[in-house]
């Protein structure tokens, strides 16, 4: 493991997408999965927050390793939901942002 990371508060969250819509959800398969950070489950909760807000998540993913290079490919075969996306919620350590 790289990081040990640290959600933000929701509430600052979605203080940042105030005036977003359109959400698209990364995780880390890595150091936010072991820190319960931005795993699959905590993804899933996220969207789940989200949408409770009336936002739309467009689409979703958990890269095994958000900080190495498959990321961008990862990106690409799923461009057509990402470039839907006002903007895209990052949930890894500051390498896999």
């Amino acid at each position: 493991m790289k990081t040990i990371t640290e959600q933000k508060p929701f509430e600052e969250i979605e203080g940042c997408l105030e005036n977003e819509n359109n959400i698209y959800i990364i995780g880390c398969g890595t150091c936010a999965t072991m820190c319960h950070t931005g795993g699959k489950t905590e993804v899933l909760d996220m969207k789940e927050q989200l949408e409770a807000l009336g936002k739309k998540v467009v689409g979703w993913m958990v890269i095994p390793t958000a900080c190495d290079d498959l990321t961008g490919e990862a990106l690409k075969e799923d461009a057509e939901r990402v470039n839907k996306a006002d903007v895209v919620i990052v949930m890894a350590c500051v390498f896999g942002i």
